[in-house]
């Protein structure tokens, strides 16, 4: 059996006090946060049904 390997960039970027997060190349997928750690959660949190179809492949 081989080893599957995925890599997931995430961007997280200050703007105007807030925290924006995005998918690398998606930058229709990006939520903002009062913390980089919220940004990211709600990123994930909002898109999750679309970034398990687009990577369980």
């Amino acid at each position: 059996m081989r080893a599957t390997e995925l890599r997931v960039a995430l961007i997280v970027r200050e703007c105007a006090g807030r925290f924006e997060a995005e998918v690398e190349g998606y930058p229709l997928l990006r939520e903002s946060g009062r913390t980089p750690w919220e940004a990211v959660n709600r990123l994930v949190g909002a898109h999750r049904a679309l970034l398990e179809r687009r990577w369980s492949a």
